[in-house]
């Protein structure tokens, strides 16, 4: 494999794209870049503090997520739901049609 050709996977430029946003500080999107890389328990760090610290409608609805496919986790649909519904609340839209 050439170097061209290792630095345009997407693995390799996910992780590229984690190290520059770490920097940055967006937690956001770091979240993203560990679940993209199924680093499961490093995103549900980061969306369990937006989501307590700041009421962040999507890291409430990412850990749903996470909850219902058993991501890092055993799967938990009630915990799940209790998730989808917080994130309900706090203005998440697609969190309304998540099934109960």
């Amino acid at each position: 494999m050439s170097a061209q050709t290792e630095l345009c996977h997407p693995r390799t430029l996910l992780g590229a794209a984690l190290a520059v946003l770490s920097r940055v500080g967006d937690a956001r999107y770091r979240a993203h870049a560990e679940y993209r890389l199924a680093r499961y328990a490093q995103a549900r760090e980061i969306w369990a503090t937006l989501a307590e610290e700041t009421g962040n409608a999507e890291a409430w609805f990412m850990l749903g997520v996470l909850a219902e496919e058993g991501l890092g986790e055993p799967r938990n649909p009630a915990r799940a739901e209790a998730f989808y519904l917080r994130a309900a609340q706090a203005g998440h839209a697609r969190a309304w049609l998540r099934p109960t």
